[in-house]
């Protein structure tokens, strides 16, 4: 990380920060596309950092991939169990699909009670808060019967995916009965319950034949 154009110092750990490189943290692959990196801070003076992913050793970049931007938040504790509620949208949904589409599904989410500062209030856009883990399900609305329940265990077939612009999904409308309108639930996992909190709203959209 770095703050504005200067390296940031971490505190060495041995495993993704070593005390001859402070300044660069050693990422982990987890998945197809998906890397992680962590690191701790000493310092509570930054209120903003920028993440460079990049390949290389020493520092000397070789191939720069990705540059984000973090907004670190002091903590500190509580007695008070939180329910950590999210303000989740799906923001390109269509009122009907075709049986031909596979649509991808894009999931905004953002904490409840967002609190903006000068900054964000400047530019008016709430903080993207992208959740560690989410589910979607899908029923029938006419008789509320359950096409593809959260699948949330070792399968993981209903799970989001996530990239620099939030969560989505891939849903391929062969899968489901033409002449019908169904609805999206999503949950996300809650860390104080330690279990997957189901999202009030329903997402509603109809499948039809494709007309020629």
């Amino acid at each position: 990380p770095t703050d504005t154009d200067n390296p940031f110092h971490l505190v060495a750990d041995g495993t993704h920060v070593h005390a001859t490189a402070s300044t660069i943290i050693k990422a982990e692959r987890v998945g197809k596309g998906i890397y992680t990196a962590s690191f701790a801070m000493a310092s509570q003076s930054h209120d903003t950092l920028h993440d460079v992913w990049y390949t290389g050793s020493n520092g000397a970049f070789t191939t720069q991939f990705h540059t984000g931007t973090i907004y670190p938040q002091v903590r500190g504790a509580q007695s008070i169990s939180y329910n950590n509620e999210v303000y989740a949208n799906i923001t390109n949904m269509k009122h009907k699909y075709h049986t031909f589409e596979t649509a991808r599904f894009r999931v905004y989410t953002r904490k409840k009670g967002w609190n903006p500062t000068i900054y964000t209030k400047a530019v008016s856009e709430p903080q993207l808060n992208i959740q560690t883990s989410g589910s979607f399900s899908i029923h029938r609305i006419i008789d509320n019967l359950e096409i593809f329940g959260h699948d949330t265990g070792s399968n993981k077939s209903t799970e989001l995916s996530y990239d620099v612009s939030g969560s989505y999904f891939d849903l391929d409308m062969k899968l489901l009965e033409p002449g019908y309108s169904y609805g999206i639930k999503l949950a996300f996992y809650n860390d104080n319950v330690k279990s997957y909190v189901e999202h009030p709203e329903v997402y509603k959209f109809r499948v039809e034949e494709y007309e020629s």
